[in-house]
């Protein structure tokens, strides 16, 4: 369930489609991060790291 959100019932959306927090690896596959966006639909990414 989720709350009423801008006069609509539609989903709250997500602030990033992937979250590289803090211990997340640096190495394959997540060192190239133009190359990791582009094979998820060109996702936008959050380095925590």
């Amino acid at each position: 369930m989720y709350p009423y959100n801008n006069g609509t019932n539609d989903p709250p959306l997500n602030a990033v489609d992937i979250a590289l927090l803090v211990g997340t690896t640096t190495d394959v596959p997540y060192d190239d991060l133009t190359e990791l966006a582009n094979s998820n639909s060109v996702a936008t990414i959050d380095d925590q790291r």
